[in-house]
């Protein structure tokens, strides 16, 4: 894990480097500017119309392309939950100088003779624009959850500070999109204090601040099927390790899956209260770290081949999407979603 992160972290401070060089660039050119008198051009000797529309869309599309920069490293990225805050809000903050900036220049600048600023200009706008109608519908199939009234009320099946690894509506933030028995799922993992995923090097599942921490119930209901004597090591011939499945009706129950060895505390018939601590978050099954795995199917048996996945909601919990905290009455996850809950069971449907 402790690998993985510094490649994560590498690779931004690559780019908060590429975003410093063009803000100084950018600085160097608007003095370059200025001392040469190319600067606020007289209403006479202003660019003609159509190239000032053209850097008017440029502009639009630069504005939309830092909009959905920021967006990716701030959340929907894979890896940006490897980011500290502080890597976060320096990248941000850059880039909005350096946007600033540069719309300031293609306003304020005098146009040269030629067809070199319109062939600049209209390149600009082009690249900028198609940019950002791609990250628009990258992040529109991201948040495109199905309609709020068919997805199942869970409360949260921790207390702390959580975020997902892997949960949302498409592919590009939900490894499990593929199956369809867990197309809805979510995988999450617990933070430490100071916000990482995992002390030392991340090596050994004890590192992780997921290993051990309590699982909760986030439904009342009665326990279909418990497994508790598989070891904590990955295995791909028991997917789903040690896990507990608990039934909210006929249609509907609740997985939990790669649970600590030994530590479940509830057996198949034990009725559960929403709240109730019935087992340890591990890693066992097919994990290379530990997390909990959550989702709800149509079958009382944990089983890819003949259940299908139903969407769910974390009821009544504080999400931070991007830098922010807020209070949210329902939130289908995604991926780098960070989640704090007391523990509580605010109700569920």
């Amino acid at each position: 894990m402790q690998d993985f992160e510094r490649q994560v972290t590498t690779a931004a401070l690559f780019v908060l480097a590429a975003l410093g060089l063009w803000l100084v660039t950018a600085l160097w050119r608007l003095k370059r500017l200025h001392r040469r008198g190319r600067l606020d051009a007289p209403t006479d000797t202003r660019p003609h119309p159509g190239l000032r529309l053209l850097r008017a869309l440029g502009s639009l599309g630069l504005v939309g392309l830092a909009i959905g920069l920021a967006d990716a490293w701030l959340s929907s990225l894979r890896g940006a939950l490897f980011l500290s805050m502080s890597l976060k809000i320096a990248l941000t903050a850059t880039l909005v100088v350096c946007v600033a900036l540069e719309v300031t220049l293609r306003a304020r600048a005098h146009a040269r003779p030629g067809a070199w600023p319109w062939i600049r200009s209209g390149v600009a706008a082009l690249v900028f624009l198609a940019a950002t109608v791609v990250l628009a519908l990258r992040h529109q199939a991201l948040h495109a959850h199905p309609p709020a009234s068919a997805d199942t009320l869970l409360a949260a099946p921790f207390a702390g500070r959580w975020v997902s690894t892997g949960a949302g509506p498409t592919a590009a933030s939900n490894h499990h999109h593929r199956i369809a028995s867990q197309r809805h799922a979510a995988d999450i993992v617990r933070l430490c204090d100071d916000g990482r995923l995992y002390h030392g090097n991340g090596t050994a599942p004890a590192d992780s601040c997921t290993w051990g921490a309590e699982v909760l119930a986030p439904i009342d209901g009665r326990v279909v099927q418990a497994v508790d004597g598989l070891p904590d090591q990955g295995s791909r011939s028991t997917l789903a390790g040690n896990h507990v499945v608990i039934r909210l009706d006929d249609q509907r129950y609740v997985a939990l899956a790669h649970l600590k060895q030994g530590s479940v505390r509830v057996a198949v018939g034990d009725t559960v209260r929403c709240g109730q601590f019935i087992a340890l978050a591990g890693a066992s099954g097919n994990t290379d770290f530990p997390h909990l795995h959550v989702h709800v199917q149509d079958s009382a048996s944990y089983d890819l081949h003949t259940s299908r996945s139903i969407p769910f909601r974390f009821r009544d919990v504080e999400l931070r999407r991007h830098l922010w905290w807020q209070r949210v009455d329902s939130i289908d996850l995604i991926a780098n979603d960070t989640v704090r809950a007391d523990g509580t069971c605010p109700g569920v449907r």
